[in-house]
Order: C-alpha cells, then sequence, then structure tokens
C-alpha cells in the first residue's frame, strides 16, 4: 500500500484498460442518476449503490440490513456492501466502450504524441480519428504504403477506398477511427523502433534530425514509464466516485448537479444508442456518426473545448471537464493541495495604530480570544481556573474576567502573522507581537504600510497564528517587521517615515530667517571707536546680520564678516547700526525650553556650541577663534537630532523624504537592529506631532497663478500663428507644422512652470512655504508635475493612439478647464485606468512565470571557486534622447561593485601590481576574494582612475573619458572601452599627450558560478536586506523574481513622445566629482538666440525679451575640467551648443548642473 505522507514526486501516467477495471467496483450501464419519486440512486446508474457503496452509514439500498454489526456483508437481494458512507468517495466505476476512442491529451494539442509516434501528421490523425479518411494498415502486394491516407471517395487520378476495396477485395486491410489507430499502435516494437531512429540520426541534418529526437525522447519516455502507446486509445473510461461529483437538492425541491454529470451522461448515452444501433445493423454511415459522437462526447469528458465546440450547459455556461478541475488557479493543484485555507486565521479591516512599537500589532480582543482558544483552555486548566476542558470552554463563552488575564499571558511572547493581499513580494507578511486592543479593527503601525501596499480606507488583513516552536522562532527571528527595515529588491529602507511624518519632520528643521519679532540691538558709534572693533569681535560665537535696510549693497540679513562690509558702512556714514541678536544657548534642555515656553520660535536660528554634539569635519586647529566652536541652527533641528541615537553626528540639514531615507540606511549599517527600531519610533512620534503643530492646510488660494503666465500663452500664440501662416504658404509640411507646433507649447508648459516655481522659491528663502509647494518639496506627496496641473496649465495631452495633439490646455484645474479641454483630456483619464487594470493581470502573470523559472536557485555552498567574473563599468548615458553625444555617469561604479567579491585584482597601471586604499585606519590590498563594503568600493571608485602620459598607454587598458578628436570634434572612442592600436594612433595625430584610464574591475556573479545545483555566497555576494554576506539556504532566485514582478505593477508602458526642442531643453551635463571649475581649454563664442521656434516662424531678427537675452555664451569645443582633491583632474566633455551654468574658478559639487545642452 502506499505510504500518503511519504513520497518523492506524483505522476501523472497512462492507465492500461485492465488497470482501470481492477479499480473498478462495477460497470455504469445507464446515464441514471436518481429517482425522481424516491430520490434514490438508480441500479446500475451514475450514484448506483450496488457499485459506489451505500449512501448511508451501514444500512443496505433496499434497507434489510440497518446496523453496524453486519458491515462487510452484501445484501443478497440488492448486492449493497454493508459499510460506511465515505466509501462513496474512493470507490470508482467504469463504462465499458463499445469501440476504442482516442484520449483527447495525446491526440490533440502540442505535441501530438500519437501522431509523432505514428510519424503522420497530426492533420492526418484527425482525419483518421474522426471519420474523414481510412488510413492503410496492411497494403499487402498493392503499390500502397502503410499508414497511407485513403478517402471514401476517388478523385481524377486516385482511386478511393471503394474503388480499391472492389476492384482488389481483401488483398489489403485498412480502417479508419481509434480502432484502425490502436492497431497501428500496438504493432509498434519500441526497443526495435528505438534502434531504428538512432541509425537515422547519424545520417540525418536540419529538421529531420529534431524530429526524429523528438520521436526518440518519447519512445525512451514510453519505455521508461513502462506504459503501452496503445493505452493512448481508451477502451474503458474510468468514472470517478459519485462523492466528487455529488448531486444536492436545493431549497425548491430542484437538484444542483456536478458538470462531470452531465458530461458522463451525455457518453453513456452515445455509447448505450451505438451498442443498439449495432446490434440493429443499421447503415455503416449512421454507425460511423455514432462513433464519432462517441469520440466527441469523450474529449468533452476528458478536456472540454480542446476541439471543436465547447458544451455548455442550460444557461450556455460551459460544463467543467476533468482536466478543467485539475488545471488553473482553481484547480485541484494549485487551489487545494499547494494553498489551503487553514485553522488559527481571522481577517478584519485595518487601521492606523500610531502609538504601536515597530514590532507591535493591535489585535482585537475578541479575535485574540477566537485565535488563542486552545492556549486558553489549556492555561485556565493548568492554573486551576477550570476543573477541566468543558468548563474551560464555556468560561471562554461567557468571556469571564479571569480569561482575558490569562489570554494576556498566552499571547506574551506568542507572534503572530499579518499578511495583506496580493503578496506580492516577502515583506508581503510579516510577524508581529500583538497587543490587545478594544473594537474590531486590527491596528498596524505607520511604517509598515509601504512594504504592505496598505493604506487606511478598508483595506483588509489576514492574522495566523505560528503553533509549532520551529514556527514561532521563525517568525521572531526571520518575519519579525523591526527585522525587515530594508527592501530585499534594492537594499533602501522600505520602514521609512512617509506622507504626514515627512511634512512633520520637514517643517521642524525649516531654517526661517530672522523675522520681525525676532531680538534686535542697536549698537551707536561712539567717539574714537570704529565700525571692526564693535562689529568684527573675534570673541563673539557668531558674525552679525543686519536689521533693516542701510543702502543699496547694505540690505537686510546682511552678514557682517569681512572688512569689504566695513568699508560699505563707512561710506554710508551712519552712526548707529541694527542688528540682530543673536540668541545662543548653553545647553540642548536651555534651547528646547525656550520653545516650548514660548519665549522663542522653533524655527528662528540659534547658535549653540559644537562641543554638545557629535560633529563631523576636521578636527579643531591652533588657529580657532570663539567663532569656530560654534554653529548656527535652529530649536527644531535640536529637537529633530536629539531623538536620533546619542552618538549619531549632529545632521544641520533641511529633512526631506530622500535624507530620511539615507539616514535610516546609515543607522541600519553602525546601529543595532533594536537601536534603529526606538529611532524610527521616535522620528515616527516627532513627525506626527510636528506635523499637526504645523497646522497646515490646502485650499485654493495656495494655488497661485503664475504671475507671466499670460504674457507667455500670448507670445506662443504668435508664434504658432505665424507657423500656421507658413504652412499655409507651402513652406513647410503638414508633419513639420504639427512638429513645430508640439515644440512650441511642450516649451510654453516648461515656461509657464518655472514662473510658478520661481514665485514659490521666493517665498520659500523668506522661510514662509506655500503648503502645496511644500508638500511636493519635501517629498511628503505629490510632485511638479501635478502642481504644474494644479496651478500653472496642464499642457499637452495625447489621443488614444499615443500621438500628441497639437493642441494644448491652457488652462489649470484652479481656472476650470473649457469643454473641449475637458474632452481632450478625458482620453489620456481613460487610458490610464484600463492601462491599470490589465497591467496588474499582465505583472502578476509574469511574476508567477519569473518564480517558476528561478525558484531552484537557491544558496547552495560557500564557494565554487570559479576564476571567471563579469566585467563592471559605470552605467552611462552617452546621448540625450534627442540623439545629442554626452557622457554622464547614471549609475557609479561604487553602487555596482558594493556588496559583491573580487574575482581578479584591480591592478594599477602606474605600477602593475594590485591597487592599496586605506579605508578608515585599515590598509587594503585589492586582491581577488576581497569583499568590497560600502567603503572599501567608495574608495576603489575614487582611487581606480589614473592620468597616464601618452607613452605609457598600452593597447587594452580601459579608457575612462571620452577621446575627441579636436580639429573635427568627431569622437574617437567611448569612456570604458578598451584602447586599441588604431585609437593610439589616431590619439597620437590628434596630438594628445594624456589620457585617462580605468583600472579594469572584474566581480564574482552567479553569472559564472560553478555550483552544480544553485548558486555559491562568493559569487552571489551580499543580502541587500541584510547588508551582510548572503546565508546558505536563502531562496535568491525568488527574492529576484519578486523584486522584478512587485513593482510590475507600478511601472507604465506609455511613453509621451515629445519633439526636438522640449526634450533639448531637459539634457543637462552634471559633475561627477567635487572641486574648482577650470576653463582653460573650453572654446566660447557668442551666438544669436535662435531657438528652433523662432527659425521655423521664418523671422530673421529677434528682439531681447524678458525671458532670456538674444546673445548666449556657448561652448564649441574642449573639456571642462575640475581640479579635485590630492591633484585628482576631473575632464568632462561638453557637447557643442552648450550653455555653460558655472563661471571659471567656481567650487563645483558632486551632482551639480555644469552646463545645459541646446540646440544652436
Amino acid at each position: 500500500m502506499l505510504d500518503m505522507d511519504k513520497f518523492d514526486a506524483l505522476q501523472i501516467s497512462i492507465a492500461s484498460p485492465e488497470k482501470i477495471r481492477s479499480w473498478s467496483y462495477g460497470e455504469v450501464k445507464k446515464p441514471e442518476t436518481i429517482n425522481y419519486r424516491t430520490h434514490k440512486p438508480e441500479r446500475d446508474g451514475l450514484f448506483c449503490e450496488r457499485i459506489f457503496g451505500p449512501q448511508k452509514d451501514w444500512e443496505c439500498f433496499c434497507g434489510k440490513y440497518k446496523s453496524i454489526r453486519y458491515r462487510g456483508i452484501v445484501c443478497e437481494r440488492c448486492n449493497v456492501e454493508i459499510t460506511k458512507s465515505a466509501v462513496r468517495r474512493e470507490r470508482m466505476g467504469h463504462i465499458q466502450l463499445v469501440t476504442p476512442v482516442g484520449h483527447i491529451w495525446y491526440s490533440k494539442g502540442s505535441p501530438n504524441y500519437i501522431a509523432l509516434l505514428l510519424d503522420i501528421s497530426a492533420r492526418d490523425l484527425e482525419k483518421v480519428l474522426y471519420f474523414q479518411s481510412y488510413i492503410v494498415i496492411d497494403p499487402g502486394n498493392l503499390p500502397l504504403s502503410k499508414k497511407q491516407l485513403l478517402p471514401e471517395e476517388g478523385t481524377a487520378g486516385e482511386m478511393g477506398y471503394r474503388e480499391l476495396r472492389e476492384k482488389y477485395g481483401d488483398m489489403f486491410i485498412a480502417k479508419m477511427g481509434a480502432e484502425a489507430i490502436k492497431e497501428l499502435l500496438a504493432e509498434i516494437d519500441l526497443v526495435r523502433l528505438e534502434k531504428e531512429l538512432a541509425e537515422q540520426l547519424k545520417t540525418s541534418t536540419g529538421t529531420k534530425r529534431t524530429h526524429l529526437l523528438k520521436r526518440m525522447e518519447l519512445i525512451k519516455m514510453f519505455a521508461r514509464s513502462i506504459s503501452r502507446p496503445e493505452w493512448m486509445i481508451l477502451d474503458v473510461v474510468p468514472v470517478i466516485p459519485p462523492d466528487l461529483r455529488p448531486m444536492v437538492q436545493l431549497d425548491g425541491g430542484r437538484f444542483a448537479t456536478s458538470d462531470l454529470n452531465d458530461l458522463y451522461r451525455r457518453v453513456i448515452n452515445r455509447n448505450n444508442r451505438l451498442k443498439r444501433l449495432i446490434k440493429l445493423q443499421a447503415p455503416d454511415i449512421i454507425i460511423k456518426n455514432e462513433k464519432r459522437m462517441l469520440q466527441e462526447a469523450v474529449n468533452a469528458l476528458i478536456d472540454n473545448g480542446r476541439r471543436g465546440k465547447l458544451v455548455t450547459g442550460p444557461n450556455n455556461r460551459p460544463l467543467k471537464s476533468l482536466t478543467d478541475m485539475l488545471k488553473g488557479k482553481q484547480g485541484r493543484f494549485r487551489q487545494n493541495l499547494l494553498g489551503k485555507r487553514v485553522d488559527y486565521s481571522g481577517r478584519s479591516v485595518i487601521v492606523v495604530g500610531p502609538n504601536l512599537k515597530l514590532h507591535q500589532a493591535g489585535l482585537p480582543k475578541k479575535m485574540a480570544l477566537e485565535l488563542f482558544k486552545p492556549f486558553v483552555m489549556h492555561k485556565l486548566q493548568q492554573k486551576g481556573l477550570a476543573a477541566n476542558i468543558k468548563s474551560a470552554k464555556k468560561m471562554i463563552e461567557r468571556e469571564k474576567d479571569e480569561v482575558w488575564d490569562v489570554l494576556e499571558e498566552v499571547i506574551k511572547h506568542h507572534p503572530i502573522l499579518l499578511n495583506r493581499a496580493p503578496t506580492l513580494h516577502r515583506l508581503g507578511i510579516q510577524a508581529f507581537e500583538p497587543v490587545l486592543i478594544e473594537g474590531k479593527a486590527i491596528r498596524i503601525h505607520p511604517l509598515v504600510c509601504t512594504a504592505f501596499n496598505a493604506d487606511f480606507d478598508g483595506d483588509q488583513m489576514a492574522v495566523h497564528v505560528p503553533l509549532m516552536l520551529d514556527a514561532q522562532v521563525e517568525a521572531r527571528m526571520l518575519m519579525l517587521s523591526s527585522n525587515n527595515i530594508l527592501k530585499p529588491a534594492d537594499g533602501n529602507p522600505i520602514s521609512s517615515p512617509s506622507q504626514d511624518m515627512t511634512i512633520g519632520l520637514f517643517y521642524l528643521t525649516i531654517e526661517k530667517p530672522e523675522g520681525d519679532d525676532y531680538p534686535t540691538q542697536t549698537f551707536k558709534l561712539a567717539k574714537g571707536t570704529k565700525w571692526d572693533e564693535i562689529l568684527l569681535n573675534e570673541g563673539r560665537p557668531c558674525n552679525f546680520r543686519l536689521a533693516e535696510d542701510i543702502s543699496e549693497k547694505l540690505l537686510k540679513y546682511t552678514e557682517i564678516d569681512s572688512k569689504e562690509v566695513i568699508d560699505l558702512l563707512n561710506k554710508a556714514k551712519v552712526d548707529t547700526v541694527k542688528i540682530f541678536k543673536p540668541q545662543v544657548f548653553g545647553t540642548i534642555e536651555e534651547a528646547r525650553n525656550a520653545f516650548e515656553t514660548g519665549s522663542f520660535n522653533l524655527l528662528y536660528p540659534i547658535y549653540m556650541r559644537k562641543d554638545l554634539f557629535v560633529t563631523e569635519g576636521k578636527a579643531h586647529s591652533k588657529n580657532e577663534t570663539t567663532r569656530d566652536h560654534y554653529f548656527r541652527t535652529t530649536v527644531g533641528r535640536v529637537i529633530f537630532n536629539d531623538n536620533l541615537p546619542p552618538d549619531f553626528p549632529y545632521q544641520n540639514i533641511q529633512v526631506k523624504k530622500g535624507t530620511v531615507s539615507s539616514l535610516i540606511k546609515r543607522l541600519f549599517n553602525e546601529y543595532s537592529l533594536t537601536e534603529v527600531g526606538e529611532a524610527l519610533d521616535k522620528l515616527k512620534e516627532l513627525g506626527f506631532k510636528y506635523a499637526t503643530v504645523s497646522g497646515l492646510t490646502i485650499s485654493i488660494v495656495d494655488m497661485i497663478d503664475p504671475p507671466k503666465k499670460r504674457e507667455i500663452l500670448e507670445q506662443a500664440d504668435r508664434k504658432v500663428l505665424k507657423i500656421r501662416e507658413r504652412w499655409e504658404k507651402g513652406e513647410i509640411t503638414r508633419d513639420e507644422r504639427k512638429q513645430a507646433e508640439v515644440d512650441i507649447w511642450t516649451k510654453t508648459t516648461e515656461d509657464v512652470t518655472d514662473d510658478l516655481v520661481q514665485k514659490f522659491e521666493s517665498t520659500k528663502n523668506l522661510g514662509e512655504y506655500n503648503s502645496v509647494y511644500m508638500m511636493a518639496y519635501s517629498g511628503a506627496r505629490g510632485n511638479m508635475q501635478q502642481i504644474r496641473q494644479l496651478a500653472a496649465m496642464r499642457g499637452l495631452m495625447s489621443n488614444p493612439r499615443g500621438d500628441i495633439l497639437a493642441f494644448p490646455i491652457k488652462s489649470n484645474f484652479r481656472e476650470g478647464l473649457n469643454q473641449s479641454e475637458y474632452f481632450i483630456s478625458t482620453y489620456g483619464a481613460r487610458k490610464g485606468l484600463v492601462d491599470t487594470a490589465l497591467r496588474t493581470a499582465d505583472s502578476g502573470y509574469l511574476t508567477r512565470r519569473l518564480v517558476d523559472v528561478s525558484h531552484d536557485v537557491v544558496i547552495t555552498n560557500f564557494d565554487c571557486g570559479s576564476e571567471l567574473g563579469v566585467e563592471i563599468s559605470p552605467i552611462r548615458q552617452n546621448r540625450t534622447s534627442n540623439n545629442i553625444m554626452i557622457d554622464d555617469i547614471m549609475v557609479p561604479i561604487r553602487y555596482r561593485i558594493s556588496g559583491r567579491i573580487l574575482a581578479k585584482p584591480i591592478i594599477n597601471p602606474e605600477t602593475n601590481k594590485p591597487l592599496e586604499l586605506t579605508v578608515g585606519d585599515e590598509e587594503i590590498v585589492t586582491d581577488a576574494g576581497l569583499y568590497c563594503t560600502d567603503e572599501i568600493a567608495k574608495a576603489i571608485e575614487e582611487n581606480c582612475e589614473f592620468t597616464l602620459n601618452f607613452n605609457k598607454l598600452q593597447v587594452g587598458m580601459i579608457c575612462a573619458e571620452q577621446v575627441i578628436d579636436p580639429k573635427t570634434n568627431r569622437l574617437i572612442l567611448r569612456p570604458d572601452r578598451p584602447l586599441n592600436e588604431y585609437v593610439l594612433n589616431r590619439m597620437q595625430e590628434c596630438g594628445f599627450n594624456e589620457c585617462k584610464i580605468r583600472s579594469k574591475i572584474v566581480m564574482r556573479s552567479p553569472l559564472t558560478c560553478r555550483s552544480k545545483v544553485g548558486i555559491c555566497q562568493c559569487c552571489y555576494g551580499a543580502d541587500l536586506a541584510t547588508g551582510k554576506r548572503v546565508d546558505i539556504g536563502e531562496a535568491v532566485g525568488i527574492i529576484a523574481a519578486q523584486s522584478i514582478g512587485e513593482p510590475g505593477t507600478q511601472l507604465t508602458m506609455r511613453t509621451f513622445h515629445l519633439g526636438g526642442v522640449a526634450l533639448a531643453q531637459r539634457s543637462y551635463i552634471k559633475s561627477r566629482s567635487t572641486g574648482v571649475a577650470r576653463f582653460d581649454t573650453l572654446k566660447l563664442t557668442k551666438v544669436s538666440d535662435r531657438s528652433k521656434f523662432e527659425i521655423g516662424s521664418g523671422q530673421e531678427t529677434f528682439d531681447k525679451t524678458e525671458f532670456g537675452a538674444s546673445l548666449r555664451t556657448v561652448v564649441i569645443g574642449g573639456h571642462l575640467t575640475i581640479e579635485g582633491q590630492k591633484g585628482r583632474k576631473d575632464r568632462v566633455h561638453i557637447p557643442v551648443g552648450s550653455e555653460m551654468k558655472i563661471e571659471p574658478g567656481s567650487k563645483g559639487y558632486n551632482a551639480q548642473i555644469n552646463a545645459r545642452i541646446v540646440n544652436i
């Protein structure tokens, strides 16, 4: 007997007719199910008690035997065995077919196994099975070939079956239907056929060889499974137990039945009719038709709809066949075997729990009592509060006071699992410590909402209780929410404050300039004193700032920090100066108390001693003044830093969403999970508190109008009019006109948006944030695109085909859209909704397929010993979207090598030895096998580039910059490409004296892993969710599949194609390092500001407008050089036509915009 608990795999294989009969307890001969009067099963029918067992326990059909004591007896009157009714779930029957029929799994579909084995086409097989053609089984001595098809009637020049039979009689054998196919299959000698095919394979090529290999594989599979090919033709159809295809009586007296009963009835009816027709010796054509109908009935039973028309029920609904019960999401395997409904689980609506700790979840008391019922009952009995389990159950049902105390005790160290569907990645199910709460809704911590993709608009979550000790340990160690702070997909924090918490922290860390209620002080110039003696005192903690305007050059807020300012004061000949009195606090408590007592504003600047905090920066020098021991900050920032760990460096910054995320990543790397969890909870409370204190609101007056909007639109209208005039004259084509109009309106939309942003910025500099702008600027909610539509203009829209309409929406949502604008904008709205619905389904299916192919990729061992790897270089953007050549690093090299292991040493091209680095206080040699932490990766990026003289350059070295011919301005070599003989010769011809070279970096990769099963730790590298080396046993294939599939629902597949200038306006060159900008090698010229629009409108003269001068200084060749620390130089190629955004000699910072690319 098969042990159902111990098996390795399940395999579906073909059953022989003898096997099917051995399963059966009797033949089903009648299509009837139950008697309409007695409601008892019909004898020999689909529910027959003689075949399938009694309907009632220990009771026969006729009622002669009605007791367990008759167990095993077969009633001599009705032939029903006295046994339990549960056997009706196990006992099978069978239908003995009058004629064989083909099994549709093997006779239809791809690959077609019967056709492949017989080496005939699928179309020919179908003709034979459905009685359209005869197939030759034995050609005798006639000019026929075996397995040749013969039509019923002959055609011109070709004899049909009937003519051949009349002419040659019984000298050949040809048949039709499944009977003929069965005869051919039974003749096959698998061993001999395998040898024949092996011989043919030696000489065959191309498609023939592929076909032979498929046949060979099929024959080997038959040999391995000890199955015979003729079993693919059915003589007997098994009938599944009746309780698996039940028939139940409804309230109105009608019956509801499983679809399978209808399909079995069709087979039995046709089989019985065929038997009767053969007995009556009906005409051949009628019997053939009945045989074909029987074949179709069996097809529908096994797989309805695979061939021909779907068999439908009374209300035109397709009937569910045996295959339908197995396949798909609702099938037996995926629905009932792989995933089942579980005990100890509950479901409820979720609400926010702002007072919870990160590892806690609020569980309603009544739900908890039901979930932990057995534990509470056991504890009540153990404590002597209940005599037995029955009385403990009654206590729980009556909800006695003792029960709640015991429940508290039971759940104290028992984690629960919370799951929100759809579970797109592993963070969709996490463990929490339950906290009992009143009410009926589950409370969850605000910071885990991102991981669950949950919000509080009616979302529901499921609760599960891990029962076994192993499951509880796993939940606490691996699945606890405070252990899942980073996202496994990219290693970024997922438990990061968002929305109202972000806005609260942003408001808390704003620095407002000193206002009217800020304390001031007036200095008078006494005889014999000078302003520099009074105002430039080294002993003060900070420089003074003017509290009023004195002259055009000495405005309010001017910092008195140099002799030049004093000279301006002396020139102004003033004898009194009013300054803002610096507020200096000695301790953190003093600063906090000043705010809490209402004597000082939270956002105004204050000065504090540096030694009160841990600060980042240079060590103190001997020449320091008192001023160097103080720094300018705000009370809000002091409160913010007070909630970070005590030894964490002081963050004197305005906090935005990205800033908080970076801080959390740093906390995660430097502190324990407990400390990180505590810091996150403090930031959450701080965010909520100061979001409330800020009193942030939105009203229609916050949607301010761009001051120059009307002027910009009028100018655009004039340009469009001129374009249309040129088109009417035939000077430009329709397409050129449309493109020019699209370009004009795209730039106009940007100009109106820029005007709006400038308006917002002007108030921001005064410390007064517009509410809407503050939300977008802080990253709490929304973005500039949405604000543009609210307050500037909606701009261009696309039609359902994705083409841009050259008719812009000039209005914004504040003003309201007119009728035509409204209908233009509905295209995009509808497309967005349809795309979302379709994308969600596609994304889920993609995730499923990715999991299917990658689920067996697991970390199996420490090191596979591979010496191979993948060469790593930065990801660059070589061209802008309108095909202008640039060199912009999108993903720096340090992010690509962090958390991975070197496959080969990084060689210093100057010494030809492995690169040596200083990381912190440690000396590191970049040899093979080195694990690159974030610090090591950063050090490698900073030290892997070298500027070599031309005579030291060698073939194969990796170039680190664009090599451009200075005469023709053409590209000789892209960065990250190896030098070759041709490039070196060209460089020599162009007179290059030096070139920047980057060391070759080769990292271990799963692509080159030699592990026989899975991947090794060394080739995979770091687990992004922990920042440490991946553990053995980690299912990295599943993580990879989920990382691609989970954000898939948020990806947009729409591409908004914009025209030339619209894209050119958005292209910038950014600095890759920090240093001083040098223009020594740049060639500049002044050009007229002829934009594409003005050329298109046919203008020859250009007036100076408010939006920019008619002359611009642009680059016509050369490089921008940025001189960094330790004499390092970074050369940046600036494309021809770019407009510089920085001045020579100015300090440039990493990622700062150096130039804007514009067509000239």
